[in-house]
């Protein structure tokens, strides 16, 4: 009772108002009442009917505490279930040095990559300048998020750059279809669902090929890995720490963990990667995070986070809390609201490196780089991108065996109960196509994927 209480005090709940413009907009013209196009939303209540759908997933969902061996291993499957995670799909990383870049405090070294067959891939490689001969290195694996330039993107980079220089070695690689990666595709392969697989899976699956890569190398201390990233790169974290918690030892996951209930009712197109099949309703994030109890962790969010409402945030603190509590090491959850939006601000990267230097138990120097402008770049990988390098699609394709001739996310997890005549037009919103945002619902509530669906002319 004493621990609940002083979980109830670090995280306070903050309720408050969001001023909302309720005006409808056309479209077309700029004119009022947009939805005036879609009379389905009022004649057949489609979304009333998700409603009810959504509400009979949760009020059915399993009581699972993740502190119990076989609550934990359910949770488990179902998580590389949702997924699509087989561990024989996971690839073997084979990496070439494509060049260096020397920095006063540390090196980086541009990494040309193949996992799957004909799977290219890159990444950066930070390595301390001041590493002592012969010892070993603690390793982050930055996992990016969606900002333009993957592994470059300022705050990744700045990241990366402060924990190199406290002495960490720092991978950092592009996710499928991001950084230099982006002719894979990214935001809006179907193929991939259509093969039965996910783009958050795959992803997945890459970066425990890219742990493996690390507990190879004789330079890096196994005992001693850190799984560190933001908004995507914390939807990754969140999934690492399930699928593969004894291949890391502490985690930061900072700018997602939220609830997949309120990311699949969002009226909105998502990124891929945030599409999990068949999840609302069997298990919820916290119980995710769980599995990965009682290593350190560290959960970090904006307090005015423009994605994910900060009060879900402290929930998960709340129910993480206890998790820890029940397995004797509730000083091992570090959770805080920094003042900012969603992305790493500075005040941020100082935090998460001083988190991360003393848990692996290095000294934390604030003053080293925090201003960018003293650093080079680190090059990019390949001059010109490999032309026989396959696509998402063709990966997933590869993998599964299975491919799809579907165009659209809900050709695959077709709406029900929408009519033929409905699905043969365009329903444009400001948040996207109806028809796949009715699909995600569907892909959310775990409809088996109809690969064969046709649809009148």
């Amino acid at each position: 009772m004493r621990n609940l209480l002083l979980l109830l005090v670090a995280f306070p709940f903050s309720i408050y108002a969001q001023k909302i413009d309720t005006t409808p907009t056309n479209l077309a013209s700029g004119a009022p009442a947009y939805l005036a196009n879609h009379p389905l939303l009022d004649e057949g209540s489609l979304l009333r009917e998700y409603d009810v759908r959504f509400a009979q997933a949760m009020l059915n969902k399993p009581v699972l505490l993740p502190w119990k061996a076989t609550d934990k291993a359910e949770i488990v499957a179902t998580v590389k279930q949702a997924l699509a995670f087989k561990e024989e799909w996971v690839p073997e990383i084979v990496t070439k040095v494509s060049g260096s870049t020397k920095n006063e405090l540390f090196t980086v070294q541009s990494l040309q990559v193949s996992s799957w067959k004909n799977c290219a891939g890159a990444a950066h490689l930070y390595l301390p300048k001041e590493a002592k001969p012969g010892a070993k290195l603690p390793v982050t694996l930055l996992a990016c998020g969606h900002g333009d330039g993957g592994k470059l993107y300022p705050s990744y980079r700045l990241m990366a750059e402060n924990l190199a220089s406290n002495g960490i070695a720092v991978l950092v690689p592009d996710n499928i279809g991001q950084g230099e990666r982006t002719a894979m595709g990214h935001w809006n392969p179907v193929g991939v669902f259509g093969s039965g697989l996910t783009m958050q899976g795959l992803i997945v699956l890459e970066t425990v090929g890219w742990l493996n890569w690390i507990h190879q190398q004789k330079q890096f201390d196994t005992a001693r890995i850190a799984v560190c990233g933001n908004s995507g790169g914390g939807t990754l974290g969140l999934f690492l720490s399930a699928v593969a918690s004894d291949k890391f030892s502490l985690l930061v996951s900072t700018g997602y963990p939220s609830s997949f209930e309120s990311i699949a009712k969002k009226v909105k197109t998502h990124c891929r990667c945030n599409l999990i099949p068949g999840i609302v309703g069997k298990v919820e994030m916290w119980q995710v995070l769980g599995c990965f109890a009682p290593k350190p962790t560290f959960l970090a969010q904006g307090k005015y986070d423009e994605f994910f409402a900060v009060d879900i945030f402290h929930e998960n603190a709340l129910r993480l809390g206890e998790v820890y509590s029940q397995l004797k090491h509730p000083e091992n959850l570090k959770a805080e609201v920094f003042e900012g939006l969603h992305g790493w601000d500075e005040g941020r990267i100082k935090n998460i490196t001083n988190y991360v230097c003393n848990t692996f138990g290095l000294p934390f120097n604030s003053s080293l780089v925090i201003d960018a402008k003293r650093n080079v770049p680190a090059a990019s990988c390949y001059a010109v991108w490999p032309k026989q390098a396959l696509n998402a699609d063709e990966v997933a394709s590869a993998i599964s065996g299975k491919k799809t001739e579907a165009k659209s996310l809900w050709e695959v997890f077709r709406p029900q109960p929408a009519s033929v005549e409905w699905l043969n037009h365009d329903h444009p919103t400001p948040r996207g196509d109806l028809r796949d945002v009715f699909a995600q619902f569907e892909l959310f509530l775990g409809a088996p994927a109809n690969n064969n669906a046709k649809v009148a002319k």
